[in-house]
């Protein structure tokens, strides 16, 4: 953990050396989350080359279904379309954090979650009803 908080304050201060701004805090973040999904991808090779029996890490096991990034992808577009049809990024410069209670942005955000939530039925439908939770033993008293 000391390593990873290393990583990003060096980044950061890397990176707003060459006069990027705040924006080198976003920059350092996202050097350092890489920085942690290439130790956990190796931790998880490593774990599964030494159970027993071995078994091969596949990535055809890990890649969402081609349905979910159909979904995933047109949810993208339609949320990119709503934002310019109802100029959300407008309203909110002008308004603030006022804007929340203008009736686009109730549009954007209702469409928005909407979408989260047919994402996460066709997800379920496709992978998630598959995953199984340990069950714990009751003690009878």
């Amino acid at each position: 953990m000391i390593g990873f908080s290393v990583v990003y304050i060096s980044t950061a201060i890397f990176l707003y050396s060459l006069d990027i701004g705040d924006a080198s805090l976003v920059y350092a973040n996202v050097i350092n989350l890489s920085a942690r999904i290439v130790y956990c991808l190796a931790f998880v090779m490593q774990f599964f080359a030494k159970s027993s029996p071995p078994q091969s890490f596949q990535w055809t096991q890990v890649i969402p279904s081609w349905k979910l990034l159909a979904v995933l992808g047109l949810s993208a577009t339609l949320i990119r379309i709503s934002e310019n049809l109802l100029g959300v990024i407008q309203i909110v410069e002008r308004e603030g954090r006022f804007a929340l209670f203008n009736t686009p942005i109730l549009i954007h955000v209702a469409l928005g979650a909407t979408l989260a939530i047919v994402c996460i039925l066709v997800w379920w439908v496709s992978v998630g009803r598959f995953l199984s939770l340990p069950r714990r033993e009751r003690k009878i008293e």
